[in-house]
């Protein structure tokens, strides 16, 4: 995680036909660049999401959890 402020901004898409969200990540230290999307659904209020990505070449998966209210 960065120690200095800075700014982001997420964009939110949905698909009915999986029942799935997508959700990318823009950071605003590099505007350039959209980050691989976390897709995920949510079931009885919880969310879950996965990524597949490459940090410092390493492979790693993020799976963040989401409540809904």
């Amino acid at each position: 995680m960065p120690v200095e402020a800075y700014r982001a901004a997420t964009l939110r898409t949905f698909d009915p036909a999986t029942s799935q969200w997508s959700i990318w990540w823009i950071d605003g230290r590099n505007r350039a660049t959209i980050d691989i999307p976390m897709r995920g659904t949510f079931e009885a209020g919880v969310g879950t999401f996965l990524c597949k990505d490459v940090f410092d070449g390493r492979n790693l998966r993020s799976l963040p959890v989401v409540a809904d209210h």
